[in-house]
Formats: C-alpha cells, sequence, structure tokens
C-alpha cells in the first residue's frame, strides 16, 4: 500500500504502462486456466442437489457486487479521456462484458473440476488450489503469482479513483479543504485515503474489510441511483434501468444484512459504526462550512428561476 501510494505521488507513466500489461496478460492467464480446467470438470458435479444451503449462495452476492465496483474507476478517470462521450460507454461495456464471461466461466469450471469438500474448505483459494490439483505445483505457483499481482493492481486502480473522487468532493466543499491540496503529482486526499485503509487492514481481517467494502458499496450505488429516480424528470435518465438497480441493491443490501446478521455478526456492527460516524462527520462539516446539501432537484429549480435561467 505504501509503495503504491508512492508511486501515485510520483505520477510514473510507466507504472500506468505496465498495469495495462499485467491486466492483459492476467485476463488472458485466467482464461487459458479455465480452458484448462474445463478438462477436468465433472458435470455431475454441477447438479442441484450438490449446492450447499441458499443462504451462503445468497449472501455471497454482495461480495460479488463488490468485485464488480472497480469500473467505477473508469468513470473517474473520464477527465483523462480525449472523447468521453463516446470511449467512457464503450470502456464501460467492453470491460464488463468481458468480465461476465470470464467469471462465469471460471466460475463454472472451478465448481466442476473440484471436490464437494474442496470447494467449501477452500475459501479464497479456490481457484488456485483446483490448478494445484489439475497442474500441480507449477500451476499453483502460477496463479498464485497471478493473483497477488492482480490484487496490487487492483489497488493501484483503487488508489487512483480515490485521488479523484476526493479531489472532487472537496472541490465542491463536500470534503475539507485539505483533501484537494496538491502534494507532488497527486492530492492530500490520496495520502489520508491510504492512510485510512491502512488502519484498517492491520485492525480488521481481510474477510471483514471485504463485507464492509461490499456493504459500503451496495448502499452508496442503491442512493445514487435512488436518487437518480428522484430527479428522473427532464433529465434523460431511462427510467425502467434506474428502476431495476434500486431493486436489485435494495435486495443486495437485505440479503447481506440476513447473512451477515447470522454468519458474521461483527462486520454487521462496525458497518452500523461507521455508518454512524459517518453521519457524524457530515453533519459537522456542513455546520462548520455552513452549507446544506442541496438536491439536484432543488438546483435545477433555482437555476429555472433565476434570470439567468
Amino acid at each position: 500500500m505504501v509503495t503504491l501510494c508512492a508511486l501515485q505521488l510520483f505520477g510514473s507513466s510507466a507504472v500506468r504502462r505496465i498495469q495495462r500489461l499485467i491486466v492483459i496478460g492476467n485476463l488472458i492467464l485466467l482464461a487459458v486456466a479455465a480452458i484448462g480446467l474445463s478438462g477436468f470438470a465433472e458435470v455431475e458435479r454441477l447438479a442441484p442437489q450438490t449446492w450447499p444451503p441458499a443462504m451462503p449462495i445468497l449472501g455471497s452476492l454482495a461480495l460479488t457486487f463488490f468485485a464488480y465496483t472497480g469500473f467505477a474507476v473508469i468513470a473517474n478517470s473520464a477527465e483523462d479521456m480525449k472523447n468521453p462521450a463516446h470511449d467512457l460507454p464503450r470502456a464501460m461495456y467492453a470491460t464488463i462484458g468481458i468480465v461476465i464471461v470470464l467469471y462465469l466461466l471460471l466460475a463454472v469450471v472451478t465448481t466442476a473440476a473440484v471436490t464437494p469438500e474442496q470447494l467449501t474448505s477452500s475459501g479464497p483459494l479456490l481457484l488456485i488450489e483446483a490448478a494445484r490439483a489439475a497442474f500441480g505445483e507449477v500451476g499453483f505457483n502460477i496463479l498464485l503469482i497471478s493473483a497477488i499481482v492482480a490484487t496490487v493492481t487492483c489497488i493501484n486502480g483503487g488508489l487512483y479513483g480515490t485521488t479523484s473522487i476526493t479531489f472532487t468532493l472537496a472541490e465542491k466543499g463536500q470534503l475539507p479543504a485539505r483533501f484537494g491540496r496538491e502534494v507532488r503529482a497527486s492530492t492530500r486526499g490520496l495520502t489520508i485515503s491510504a492512510a485510512l485503509a491502512l488502519i484498517m487492514l492491520n485492525a480488521m481481517d481481510l474477510a471483514t474489510v471485504a463485507s464492509l467494502g461490499s456493504a459500503t458499496s451496495l448502499l452508496v450505488y442503491f442512493l445514487v441511483n435512488l436518487g437518480a429516480f428522484r430527479v428522473i424528470k427532464g433529465s434523460g435518465y431511462q427510467r425502467v434501468p434506474i428502476l431495476l438497480s434500486v431493486s436489485a441493491c435494495f435486495g443486495a443490501i437485505a440479503v447481506w444484512l440476513m447473512y451477515t446478521l447470522k454468519y458474521a455478526p461483527h462486520s454487521l456492527v462496525i458497518f452500523l459504526l461507521f455508518l454512524c460516524i459517518a453521519v457524524v462527520v457530515e453533519t459537522l462539516l456542513q455546520r462548520l462550512n455552513e452549507r446544506k446539501i442541496v438536491s439536484a432537484m432543488c438546483q435545477r429549480e433555482e437555476q429555472n428561476d433565476s434570470p439567468t435561467g
């Protein structure tokens, strides 16, 4: 984390080029692994009677959603695109489409290539353990290194997205001004966010951090889509996709709450504590900055009522 933060601060273009090559290489490697594992797959292992109980399956949906939140980084990089109106939708749809196909392929062949005992006991290392069973120690080591490198690139992309978001919020007065102050090739928001992330990673286990990240992302996406639905009149937004997004996010949050309450109640307590802290901090920021949160609908009405509107 510290090394990646330093690289972001110094803004090495070579690092970004290397990251692109690593991501492409990892995608190819995972595709090859999926094709290779398909030779060891047994269709009988996909039969419904071999499935685990419904709650663990549904509970994994929230964590699966967290795997897709990295695509928000694409939207955060819009200002760096030459033609964002054209490039952003293509980049978003193409990358999500590729990853969905790859995830589904890996999920199916891995489930069919391992024993029920391995499926329930391997946890996050399931794919790597499947590679060991199929290809031996060489396959295990290759995919292990690939997973480590993929994690590093994911964190690096997350730091980039965090920098853009905190800078924008500071610029709009929704975060303290120090978040937008320049530090080398980045901003203070990067260093503050990285420090908070390091505290969380050292204070909690990775499963709890991932669970909290999933819940937070689901809540944010739910609120964003709900806000978009409230201002849908005259905005050009499509009603059906937004309603589907709101319903899907709400359903996933409900499932996460039920699963976490049963299997990891401490994660739910931490999440609620963080939520309370966020509300208190936002309230204090509003009072210190003497500002109020104004909805987009109110802003639009004010603009229409103004003499220049």
